[in-house]
């Protein structure tokens, strides 16, 4: 019994601690980034039904109930334009583009979603 009542008391204890800000980390992101990349075509693997379009819904899904910026969100799927097949260079080109954008800051979040094999 008393350990559990020790147990308790040091739960309660954390409970109520505040969280330390002092490291600079803020709670909440200033801009919201993604990276969203659906491969479902391999030539030495088989091909796979679904990661194009669950890529896409997440995609969507970021942008229409998660507050993120159409202009924050690059989809990857092989769907359209050369430029936006899932390869490695252009996920790398992506990746690049994106860390080099003068208005991502430090706080943002930045995700990056992988649907494939």
């Amino acid at each position: 019994m008393r350990r559990f009542a020790l147990l308790l008391l040091l739960l309660t204890a954390f409970a109520r601690a505040e969280p330390d800000l002092s490291g600079g980390v803020p709670l909440t992101a200033g801009k919201k980034w993604a990276l969203v990349v659906g491969a479902g075509n391999y030539t030495k693997l088989p091909p796979l039904r679904f990661a194009q379009t669950d890529a896409t819904s997440f995609a969507e899904t970021l942008k229409t109930r998660l507050g993120f910026s159409k202009k924050t969100v690059r989809l990857l799927t092989g769907g359209g334009a050369a430029e936006d097949a899932p390869t490695s260079a252009n996920l790398l080109a992506a990746l690049s583009r994106t860390l080099a954008d003068q208005s991502l800051d430090r706080g943002d979040l930045f995700i990056v979603y992988f649907a494939g094999h």
